[in-house]
Order: structure tokens, then sequence, then C-alpha cells
């Protein structure tokens, strides 16, 4: 474990990922950062904290982090931001100006921190200058590679960083990472026997799990970066986000203040992850057919089609999900971050949209699930005000169902292998929640004549087709961490009709939202996570909550739901 954890840390870059690390590295050692990680002029210091050292002493630590081997370039290459400069900086500014009066008695410790070797021929010029600058308060030292490995092995895990069962069941995990169409079963497994339920945990040993969770996430990132290939990553760090949840409520860990923080943690790992997954495929998405590329047949591309679909859409949900948090709370600096959030969710959506415009597949849809990836879609677009792109994709989806129909007696199927998926027709595929789902965007979206002519189709040529609407149950809040819990558990309306005047759909639907909506009893959803159901739905299939479109309808009816007497 120590060789994965030493690749990890050696791949990591100075900006955002070797400062976060030793961030929590110093947090893992009960020390109080005392500045935050930015860009930009520190007067040397890249992070800075207080705590307890080796010796008993309560000491200020001033971190220089730098990426690779300290070498003489590194050292003092003529660079403002080289190391020497920046201990001089450090000496003539920082520990003038930077430190409160009320930590001014407290003795320095100045470390260079770097994710590789130390030069043999830099020895004496670091020797040197520590002769002449160390003083009775202030004294210098280095973290290289191995010590930062040892660090993490002490203070991350105060013991071997995973035991050697869980190690090598993380082994096979990044043994088989980035094969096609890769299960995930080691890494379920993995995960399984390091969160297992226990409610006796004490909250230094909760924190502790947490902080290897997201170890393991980083290091899953860094191993599919390298290989070029973030789609396992993003897979698999989705069942680990989902398997720390379940950990989470039941073991009833939820209410502490400190695992929600590190929570926070994860999910903000997982956010640098999106964005990594978002940019590689940026390319693509500029491209007419740019996702087709190397795809054998047009059936596989429409697949990897609604797949990329529903990941763009739920990276950007989740950013909406940031944006409304940070709106939450009313300060000046969670406001700026609200909008930042909902910049990120806009550059989403533009390039999800990019992505229907240059691939014609994006209009073809193969499987009545894809409508869990069509929904995230239609829920990004009209969060970020994109209702044009929305009402006429959502105007193409629905003149490709009547065309499949018409031309091919088609419908998407629910359980055809791709190889047999030409195989289907009308005649074989009896129940759909995909054509009902239509329905109902066409009511948010306001497409009256677009929602006559569906329910006129419906009527006319689709008479034996069961239309199905599934709604979860108590039972849900339980399985949708784990697997796909619409063929498990919840209720599934069946025999469902199309009402030739929308106005009956509506008031239906404000009826429903009433009576039918579990959801808002789930523990998860009164604690703000909103996002798991969306990012559960994708990973397993289970089919979304009606409430997570039905939300958005603006309606003129209004139902009390009755009091007991």
């Amino acid at each position: 474990m120590k060789d994965i954890l030493k690749e990890y840390l050696v791949g990591l870059k100075e900006d955002k990922e070797l400062d976060a690390f030793c961030k929590e590295l110093l947090i893992s050692r009960n020390f109080v950062p005392l500045t935050k990680i930015q860009k930009g002029r520190q007067y040397g210091v890249d992070l800075a904290a207080i705590g307890q050292d080796n010796d008993g002493v309560r000491k200020i630590f001033l971190l220089v982090i730098k990426q690779g081997d300290l070498t003489r370039k590194i050292w003092d290459g003529g660079n403002v931001n080289d190391v020497r400069p920046s201990l001089e900086e450090i000496k003539d500014v920082f520990l003038r100006n930077g430190i409160s009066s009320n930590h001014k008695h407290l003795p320095i410790k100045i470390i260079v921190c770097f994710n590789g070797e130390f030069e043999n021929a830099l020895l004496q010029n670091w020797n040197g200058y520590i002769e002449a600058n160390t003083t009775d308060s202030i004294s210098y030292h280095y973290w290289h590679i191995d010590e930062l490995v040892q660090q993490a092995v002490t203070y991350q895990a105060q013991e071997e960083l995973l035991p050697y069962d869980l190690s090598l069941k993380f082994r096979r995990v990044l043994a088989f990472i980035d094969l096609p169409d890769y299960p995930l079963n080691h890494l379920t497994d993995f995960i399984s026997v390091l969160l297992i339920e226990d409610k006796k945990l004490t909250e230094k040993e909760i924190l502790k799990k947490l902080r290897l969770v997201n170890l393991c996430i980083s290091i899953i990132t860094s191993w599919c970066r390298n290989s070029k290939n973030l789609k396992p990553s993003f897979y698999s760090i989705e069942r680990i986000l989902l398997y720390t949840f379940r950990w989470i409520y039941t073991s009833e860990y939820n209410n502490k203040k400190s695992v929600q923080k590190t929570i926070y943690d994860l999910l903000q790992n997982w956010r640098t992850h999106n964005w990594y997954y978002t940019n590689n495929i940026g390319n693509f998405v500029l491209a007419p057919d740019g996702l087709s590329y190397g795809i054998p047949n047009h059936n596989e591309y429409c697949l990897v089609t609604f797949e990329q679909i529903g990941i763009f859409g739920l990276i950007g949900m989740y950013e909406i999900w940031e944006c409304k948090m940070a709106n939450a709370i009313t300060s000046v600096e969670t406001i700026e971050y609200a909008k930042v959030a909902m910049q990120n969710a806009e550059i989403i959506a533009n390039m999800l949209a990019q992505i229907i415009k240059n691939n014609p597949s994006s209009k073809n849809v193969k499987y009545d699930e894809h409508c869990i990836d069509i929904n995230l879609a239609l829920m990004l677009f009209y969060e970020v005000g994109l209702y044009q792109v929305a009402t006429e994709w959502l105007n193409e989806l629905v003149t490709r169902l009547f065309m499949g129909v018409q031309m091919n007696g088609v419908i998407p199927t629910r359980d055809a292998l791709p190889e047999k998926i030409d195989e289907r027709n009308v005649h074989t595929q009896k129940l759909s929640h995909y054509i009902y789902f239509l329905l109902e965007w066409c009511l948010i979206l306001k497409q009256d004549q677009l929602y006559d002519e569906l329910s006129s189709f419906i009527t006319e040529k689709l008479p034996e087709i069961n239309l199905q609407l599934w709604f979860p149950d108590e039972e849900v809040e339980s399985k949708i961490y784990t697997e796909e819990a619409s063929h498990l558990c919840g209720t599934t309306m069946i025999s469902l009709i199309a009402p030739k005047n929308y106005l009956e759909l509506e008031m239906t639907i404000k009826e429903e939202q009433i009576y039918l909506c579990k959801e808002n009893e789930f523990k998860f959803i009164k604690d703000g996570f909103d996002f798991i159901p969306l990012m559960a739905s994708r990973h397993y299939r289970t089919y979304p909550f009606p409430n997570s479109w039905r939300k958005y309808l603006g309606s003129r009816f209004c139902f009390n739901k009755p009091t007991d007497n």
C-alpha cells in the first residue's frame, strides 16, 4: 500500500493537489490551519498551521510546497517562487507581518515539502542556509516523498494505512479498474469491508475512515488520469460516495458536524475529478459525431451518447446543488461561491447542449431507461435557463418516437441485449416509462401542441402499450445506495392514460405530489443531500423519482392534504 501511496503522491501537481494533501495531513495531526490554499503571492508561505510537534512543543508550521525533486534549479534558479527566495520572503515579510500577536511567542518550524527526492548536489547549499538562519525560535526542515508517505501512514491512520487484506483488495481495484466494462465488483468488495456498519466508533475513528476513503478517491483519480481514461474513475467514485452515504446513515453518524464537513471534502474531491473529466472529453464535444470515435456501430454510438448525457447532466446538477447550498447561507463569501457554482453549471449545460447538437444519436433512444439520462439533462437545462435547447430536444425526441413506431414499429426497449436491440417491436414491447415521461415533460416545458400530438399518438397508435410510472416507497431509502431499487421496491402505477386535455394530467400530478412523495421523509433529503437520488439513479439505473422533474411544474391547481381527525 505504501508503494501505491508513493506513486499517487509523485503524480500530484503543486497547485490544488499536493498542497491540499499537505493540508489534510496537518489536519490529521490535529493542527489548526492559519491560511487558506490560494494562488498568487503568499510571502513565501503555501500553508501555515499551529500544532503540537513530536517533541510536545506547540509551534507554528510554515510549509513551502513544491512539485517534483528539490534540485538546484528549484532551489534558486532565478524565479521569485523558487525555494530560497521563498524562504527569504518568509523571513523578511511573513514572520514580521503575517503572524498575529497572539502567536508571536510560539517557535517557528519552516518546512520545505516536495513530492520528489532531495538532490545530493544541493545538500551543501541547504546545510549552509539553515546553519546561517536557524535561531532559538526558528528551525528549518524538509519533507521529501518518503517522508510524506511515512507521515500519511503515521498520522492519517495511526497504523498501517490499510490492513493487509484491505490492501490486497485495493490493489485488485487498481489492477482491473481501467478494463473495458469493469463491473466494479472488487471495488464493491473493498468499500463494503472498509465501511462496515459500526455504531460504536469514536468520532476520531469515523473521521479517520472518511479521510482514508478520500485518499482512495484521490488515488483512483490519479491512477485513471495517468492511463488517460477517466470514465472508470467516474463510476468508481460514484459507487464509493453512495456506499459512504449508506455507512453514514445506517451507522447514524449524519448529525455530527465534523462528519458533515469531511463528507463535503469527499464531494469536493469528486468535484475536482469531474472537472478533469469534462475537460478531458471537451475536444469530443465540439466535433460533429465526436462521441462516435472508435465505436463499431450505430447502436453502440447511441448507448455511449446517452451515457455521456447522463454523466454531464449529473455533474451539472451537482453544481446546481452547490449553488443552492451556498445561497442558503447569506454572506458575501457564500454569494460569490454560489455565483461560481452557477457559472460552472452553465458551462456544463452548454457543453451538454453541444453534445446533443453534434451527435444525432442523442435523438435516437434505444432503451426505456434512457429517461434517466434525459431527465438529468432536461433538469440541468431548466435550472440554468436553456429552455430553447430543452424544448427543441424534447420535440426531436417525440418526433423520433413517432418515426420509430410508424416506420419500423419500434419503441425504446426495456431489457433487450445490445446485439438484439434491432429485433424489438411494438408487439413484443408492452410497457413504457419513457413515453409517459415525455408526456409530463411536455407539460413542464409548456409544449401544449406537442402534448396534444403525443397524447393523440398514444391513443391511436399505441393502444396496447402499458404506460407506467415508478414511485419510491419507504424501503427505497435503504436500497438506493447499493442496487437498482425500482425493480426491488417502490410502487409502480400501471395502465396510465394520456389525457387529451393536459389540464387533467396537471391536476393529477399536483394531487400525486401530496400523496406519493415518500422521499420527503428520507433522512438524506431532510439533510439537504437531494442529489443522492440523481447519482444513484444514474449509477444503478433506478428509474428517477417523479418529483425530480414534477417539482418544476408551475400549476394553477392546489390540493391540501387532509389532516387526521
